[in-house]
């Protein structure tokens, strides 16, 4: 084969490899969220888990995400880990996660939590889990600003709330965990 015809066969080659690459779909973060979703609902919680995680690292403000990663987390027994995911929810978009039919599972997963206390309003609430929580986190629907506690106690928490704003409340207990291995 002469040096001409040798280059056209390679650039025929060329051609059609970059054709194929250029046909291949790469997965956006919202395919692999679906997908996420879909391994969660048939009980594949490990799979589920590694698909979510790869999508909160390609879009890491994805709500969706890390509300089912933390779903994925807990069904897993990986309660610590998943309680830092959904709170990760919970502060990209602490409005949809209160109101939102798809966060009813984050919520349950939180409520059900020994570690984990919901509340909201103003005024002194009882967290319920029995000990001095070690955080006491507060979300504003439209930002933290203006919303505080002052006193915390084994049972209760004092909430000040100088705006009219809903808000979200978790006390949680926090214990060291190992890493998380799927």
């Amino acid at each position: 084969m002469k040096k001409s015809e040798r280059e056209q066969a390679w650039a025929k080659i060329a051609k059609i490899v970059l054709e194929a690459l250029g046909t291949q779909k790469s997965e956006s973060a919202e395919d692999l969220v679906i997908y996420g979703k879909k391994l969660n609902v048939q009980g594949n919680y490990r799979e589920a888990a590694i698909v979510l995680q790869q999508a909160w690292l390609m879009k890491p403000d994805s709500f969706d995400a890390w509300l089912e990663y933390g779903f994925a987390l807990d069904k897993l027994g990986h309660h610590s880990e998943a309680i830092n995911a959904l709170e990760h929810a919970i502060r990209l978009d602490p409005n949809r996660f209160m109101t939102s039919k798809d966060s009813s599972k984050g919520r349950s997963v939180l409520s059900n939590s020994a570690h984990v206390s919901i509340f909201n309003g103003s005024g002194t609430y009882n967290h319920g889990l029995g000990r001095v929580p070690t955080e006491i986190i507060l979300i504003g629907i439209n930002g933290s600003r203006g919303i505080s506690y002052d006193r915390v106690d084994s049972t209760s928490v004092h909430v000040i709330n100088s705006t009219a704003q809903a808000f979200l409340g978790l006390a949680i207990e926090r214990s060291p965990s190992p890493s998380v291995n799927y």
